[in-house]
């Protein structure tokens, strides 16, 4: 509410207008409200075309499903190259690989203190392997909302003005 104050008021600079203008739009954008952000990003004079064109490239993507992701993980590395991250897959892919021909030549070799071991690092990179086709997918969707936050916040800072803030100094004399 604050920012939509600021925004009615009269006496606001372009400067101040763009400032909030483009805060308000942020917090929209990061409340899922992007018709609203569209709307403010519109009415502000120094908000750029470009900056509204990434806001239609935004809404117009894709997120990557967490769900779809998990699921996905079921595949060692699978998860990972949805959410494109393909240097985890290949890692996942090849651990979990390694993994396993331990496992079948600790069995074959009837070593089964080694395969017990291997077996409870397999499941771990296993499992590992499908949260981590979730948590690549939300990170997929927060690095875009970032960059498109990025953007609308570019080069917008705020800051006091030191000369009008009082100073107060004590001195002390021994």
């Amino acid at each position: 509410f604050y920012l939509e104050s600021v925004l009615d008021h009269e006496g606001l600079s372009g400067e101040e207008a763009d400032y909030a203008s483009r805060k308000l739009a942020a917090a929209l954008i990061r409340d899922r409200q992007t018709d609203r952000a569209r709307d403010v990003m519109t009415s502000s004079p120094r908000v750029d075309q470009t900056t509204v064109d990434a806001l239609g490239r935004y809404v117009n993507g894709k997120d990557k499903s967490p769900f779809l992701g998990g699921c996905l993980g079921v595949i060692p590395g699978a998860g990972y190259a949805y959410a494109g991250e393909y240097a985890n897959a290949f890692r996942s892919l090849i651990l979990n690989s390694l993994f396993i021909y331990g496992m079948a030549q600790s069995a074959d070799d009837e070593e089964w203190g080694a395969f017990s071991i291997i077996t409870f690092f397999e499941m771990t990179w296993y499992t590992g392997s499908i949260y981590g086709g979730v948590d690549s997918s939300i990170r997929y969707n927060l690095k875009r909302e970032q960059t498109l936050l990025d953007k609308v916040s570019a080069g917008v800072t705020m800051t006091a003005d030191e000369s009008m803030i009082p100073a107060v100094v004590l001195n002390f004399r021994f």
